[in-house]
């Protein structure tokens, strides 16, 4: 139990670390309008893309087909991770990122520091904080499926966990 602690605190500190990377990409303050340009998730695509591939050089965003009409990309990346965006340059209305367990039972610490960088990234250090508390809750019960949402700075964060699936899912919408 003290290893998971140390690990979620060592994860939290190099979350922090990866928070000076995002400064360029960090979307305006919802409350001032003068500076909010974004629709959405309240970031451009450009800076959501350019920031996700600072953090994982194997991250190669395409557009891809989408049924609804507008514009989606994805990537595939580190860890076997599967990454989703749709909207327009400046009206995001999706961002997702699932990840699936390995065979070995056990998710990479530094998938999990992936994770809490993309929400870093659209809801900020409270955002990474909630994503912190549902990774502690399944280092405590990994067996056990988890569904959480909240809403942080106008955008829904929700996660999930299945274990029949093995997939951690994060979704980023607006609210």
């Amino acid at each position: 139990m003290y290893t998971r602690k140390l690990c979620l605190f060592l994860s939290i500190l190099l979350l922090t670390g990866l928070s000076f990377f995002n400064a360029s990409a960090q979307k305006p303050s919802a409350t001032d309008p003068k500076t909010n340009k974004y629709k959405g998730l309240q970031i451009s695509r450009t800076d959501l893309i350019n920031s996700l591939s600072v953090a994982d050089s194997l991250l190669h965003f395409k557009q891809v087909p989408n049924t609804k009409g507008t514009p989606k990309f994805a990537a595939k990346g580190s860890f076997g991770a599967r990454i989703e965006i749709t909207g327009t340059e400046d009206n995001l209305t999706l961002a997702q990122w699932m990840v699936s367990q390995p065979a070995n039972g056990t998710l990479s610490r530094l998938a999990f520091t992936q994770m809490a960088f993309f929400i870093d990234l659209l809801a900020k250090q409270e955002g990474a904080m909630w994503f912190f508390q549902q990774a502690f809750l399944y280092t405590k019960t990994p067996t056990s499926p988890i569904s959480s949402s909240t809403i942080i700075d106008a955008n829904k964060l929700m996660f999930t966990y299945y274990p029949a699936k093995k997939t951690f899912t994060i979704t980023v919408s607006p609210q």
